[in-house]
């Protein structure tokens, strides 16, 4: 089993570096090509989640599925390589690749880069005592993760969970504890009606008056 792990873990690593330098240049702008060139460290502004893809490669994607392993906000990551599509970046020893696409993020990997991580992490003493336990907690009741491994694909079963998020709660807390919701569903946060997706069939609506949570449906 050890073995079969080094060599999932290898073919995985040749496959990033592969579609990251295979796929062109991205137009990025000068402080997003001195961040990747310098490996800065930054810290995740929201929590995310990862899902295993092809080749066992962990994909976190912009459509914002509430499955897979948890990467934490304020989770202190290093980014390594960048493409016009995506961008990998390390996660305690692990290698993460970020999927952009514009109909659910709206913007370029720049954008991606600067809505999902900082140089500063988020002060999350701003938020209330509910608030917080959510988004220290952000999903229910969960299915262990299983990982079925099929010839160099390694698919993930269950890890399933449901948003989490409480009334009252705050439009920049629920950011925070969700992340965003995909633009095709969700034209802007100034919008009073957010739509998530749960997984590829599931929905969850977030209705919002006066800034603050009324309904979770």
């Amino acid at each position: 089993m050890k073995i079969f792990s080094k060599i999932v873990g290898l073919v995985a690593l040749i496959a990033m570096v592969v579609s990251i330098n295979g796929c062109g240049a991205a137009k990025v702008s000068p402080a997003t090509k001195k961040a990747f060139d310098n490996h800065e460290t930054m810290y995740a502004q929201v929590n995310m989640h990862a899902m295993y893809g092809t080749y066992g490669k962990k994909m976190v994607n912009v459509s914002n599925y509430a499955q897979g392993t948890l990467i934490p906000v304020n989770a202190k990551v290093t980014l390594k390589a960048f493409n016009k599509r995506q961008f990998v970046f390390e996660y305690k020893g692990a290698n993460y690749t970020l999927v952009n696409n514009k109909k659910y993020s709206g913007l370029n990997i720049s954008g991606v880069l600067t809505k999902y991580f900082s140089k500063k992490p988020v002060d999350l003493k701003k938020f209330t005592e509910l608030e917080r336990k959510v988004i220290e907690n952000p999903q229910g009741t969960q299915i262990p993760l299983r990982y079925v491994p099929s010839a160099f694909v390694v698919r993930t079963v269950g890890g399933y969970g449901e948003t989490k998020i409480t009334k009252g709660m705050s439009k920049e807390a629920v950011l925070v504890a969700r992340g965003f919701p995909p633009v095709h569903g969700t034209k802007s946060t100034d919008l009073n009606v957010w739509k998530y997706w749960e997984d590829a069939s599931t929905t969850t609506i977030i209705r919002f008056e006066n800034n603050k949570v009324v309904s979770v449906e």
